[in-house]
């Protein structure tokens, strides 16, 4: 017979590590799979038994089992429509309230003194215009004569039609025409025509069309949002050269219906990898905890990274992430293996609800000529799976759109800061989250300055002409 001792003894939960252990087991790719797939296969035979009549209450029993991705079902919750009880509706709604009491101190639209991808070369040709949507401003690209990419204002100043249902090349070449009465515009947003109001018009010269500074490197056209005079995007932003300058460049991009701060907070965070990512190939082998420390880049960069570097069971994972603002991922070649070498993941925003995220890798260039040929094609294969719209176990894809995809989607639209409970292992997102905000005050702060001294300018005129 048990002793009372015994029994209490015996009813004593397991330590606290051995749970740990149990719920997030540190072993590598390939048991972590067997695992998942043993585990679901017998929790499909249960399922079954327990359809049996008199099984029910025999293999319907609470039980531990290990933390994993369950990428399809999270696939299939991001493909789901709003308006159900695991999607509710308030999850696509835009908080309004929260954003104009704060929109002084968080970048909801993204900080505008930065270059921004906004088109590949390939997709704007010479006679045609194409629209875009950055930072909340609608944009038309087009090719001036010269074949330099131009951006305007998608607005006629005459009567704020679209210029992107005009026309380029109507008036002269390199120049485009709003449909709607003719006032035509170059690449500076120069009105250097007005065909509804004659050769003569007193337009011609006057009026102008907001314009965007643009450059294009290595396949992309890049769009510079702020009003300061840019420095070249090779020169502002840390890292471009070496990664514009690779021989073989792949891009991909993807838009994504919340907010670019919600990116924000998981791009700079190491601890999500270890639990979201149980399985995805990139970071299969990635430990579930760490202590994190976070050390400066420059003015505008951060580096998060495991203070005990290498302690995973395995070569599938990250001891780091560097990170700069407006808001881009850097990988260092070597950084994440899979065929890729040096590259960014640059989130664009939209508006305040959506983003565009752009990956701009190379491949790795290590070995021979057939090796970087085979594994840049590799490269291709891998990053092409990762944004499509298509779901394999274990795959790219199933990292983003079976995983950082709908669960940031499950925190709303805009993700909201001031009910947020950051944790020890948030270091780095509480300091991109600083970093941002300083950038974004101190724009916010310029622009009224520049706003007050146009309206101070207004007002003499506004007075010599009443004196005159």
């Amino acid at each position: 017979m048990r002793t009372q001792h015994q029994d209490t003894a015996t009813e004593q939960p397991p330590p606290q590590t051995e749970l740990f252990e149990r719920s997030v087991p540190q072993v590598g790719l390939l048991s972590r799979i067997r695992s998942t797939t043993g585990q679901q296969a017998r929790e499909l035979w249960l399922g079954a038994l327990g359809r049996v009549p008199g099984l029910s209450n025999v293999v319907n029993r609470p039980e531990a089992r290990p933390l994993r991705s369950s990428s399809v079902r999270m696939f299939r919750w991001g493909q789901a429509p709003y308006g159900t009880a695991e999607k509710p509706e308030s999850l696509a709604e835009i908080p309004w309230d929260y954003i104009k009491a704060n929109e002084d101190d968080i970048p909801f639209l993204g900080l505008r003194e930065y270059w921004y991808p906004a088109l590949k070369s390939g997709q704007l040709r010479h006679n045609e215009s194409r629209p875009v949507t950055l930072l909340g401003d609608n944009i038309v690209l087009f090719r001036a004569a010269d074949g330099t990419a131009r951006a305007l204002e998608n607005r006629c100043p005459h009567r704020s039609a679209l210029l992107s249902l005009g026309q380029v090349g109507a008036y002269e070449a390199g120049t485009i025409t709003c449909r709607y009465h003719g006032m035509t515009f170059d690449g500076e947003g120069s009105c250097v025509a007005y065909l509804a109001d004659g050769p003569d018009s007193p337009a011609i010269g006057k009026v102008r069309a907001r314009s965007y500074p643009v450059e294009e490197h290595a396949g992309i056209i890049w769009v510079y949002m702020g009003h300061n005079q840019p420095s070249s995007l090779l020169d502002s932003q840390p890292h471009a050269r070496s990664v514009l300058g690779q021989r073989s460049l792949i891009v991909q991009h993807m838009e994504l219906p919340f907010s670019h701060l919600n990116m924000l907070d998981n791009a700079t965070d190491l601890t999500h990898v270890g639990c979201l990512h149980r399985t995805c190939l990139l970071f299969g082998s990635q430990r579930p905890f760490g202590e994190i420390e976070c050390e400066e880049r420059g003015p505008t960069g951060l580096r998060a990274s495991y203070t005990q570097a290498g302690e995973h069971p395995g070569k599938l994972h990250i001891d780091h992430v560097e990170w700069y603002l407006p808001n881009v991922v850097y990988h260092a070649p070597g950084d994440l293996g899979a065929g890729l070498g040096e590259g960014w993941f640059w989130f664009v925003p939209r508006d305040v609800g959506s983003f565009t995220a752009w990956l701009i890798i190379g491949g790795d260039q290590s070995g021979g000529p057939v090796r970087r040929a085979v594994t840049t094609r590799l490269a291709r294969i891998l990053t092409g799976s990762l944004f499509s719209r298509r779901l394999g176990p274990t795959t790219l894809v199933s990292c983003l759109l079976g995983g950082d995809v709908p669960m940031q989607a499950s925190q709303g639209r805009v993700a909201r800061w001031d009910t947020d409970r950051l944790a020890r292992g948030d270091r780095s997102v509480a300091r991109a989250r600083r970093m941002v905000q300083e950038a974004h005050r101190a724009e916010v702060a310029e622009r009224k300055r520049r706003d007050s001294g146009r309206s101070a300018r207004t007002t003499k005129r506004g007075a010599r002409a009443e004196q005159s």
